[in-house]
């Protein structure tokens, strides 16, 4: 139920580090709030050694769900703390883009690059690569929206939020074990990930659109 047996539904997996999160990160939080850099730095120090004291003290930790599932939050723990300083301090803010086609082409290859680095190499003696990956990534978008108009991504954006909650139910609906035997034939199109990956989000988004309609009418007459 909370995502710790994962033989239930391997799609669950997210569910025991949330909930980890939101046991640990309001007192991380404050410690980090008093002093950014410097609890930061021991917080994400705390984590790897625990993780790494996990795997060097209880080698048969991928033997138990529960082990199991610790070592997977504090793997991707100091991820989640970087995040939180980023957000904090609003360092992404602080960076002037230039509009230039040449900052999108930059940033097209930083993808690419980043992608294919992650593919190769995920983690660094224990440590999970994202740590530096993520944020890199998330520049480069930032770098490519910033090129495009604003009313246009704002648009876009503004569509899959309201949808997103629906394209998360549908893509349930496809890929949960107790019901993908039904569902999941409707996006099993193809032997390639690709385009499988591609027609389950047009998919669950044009039937998430649908039912936001069907309830902003419903909602409209019961106003």
């Amino acid at each position: 139920m909370i995502g710790v047996n994962s033989r239930l539904n391997w799609f669950s997996w997210f569910v025991a580090f949330y909930i980890f999160a939101m046991i640990v990160m309001p007192f991380v939080g404050r410690l980090i709030d008093q002093k950014p850099l410097f609890y930061s730095l021991v917080c994400i120090g705390a984590f790897f050694i625990g993780e790494v004291a996990l795997h060097e003290f209880y080698p048969h930790y991928t033997e138990n769900d529960w082990t199991q599932r610790l070592f997977d939050c504090l793997l991707q723990t100091p991820c989640m703390i970087l995040g939180y300083l980023f957000a904090k301090q609003h360092w992404f803010t602080m960076i002037h883009i230039p509009q230039s086609k040449y900052m999108s082409l930059l940033a097209f290859f930083l993808i690419v690059g980043i992608l294919i680095a992650r593919s190769l190499k995920s983690a660094f003696w224990g440590f999970n690569l994202d740590f530096f990956y993520a944020p890199l990534f998330i520049f480069s978008v930032l770098i490519m929206t910033n090129q495009l108009s604003n009313r246009i991504v704002s648009k876009v954006l503004t569509i899959l939020g309201n949808t997103s909650v629906y394209m998360w139910f549908f893509h349930a609906l496809f890929f949960t074990k107790v019901t993908r035997e039904l569902y999941q034939p409707f996006v099993a199109v193809s032997d390639s990930f690709w385009i499988v990956t591609s027609w389950t989000i047009l998919l669950t988004f044009v039937c998430s659109w649908c039912i936001l309609f069907v309830v902003n009418k419903i909602e409209k007459k019961l106003k």
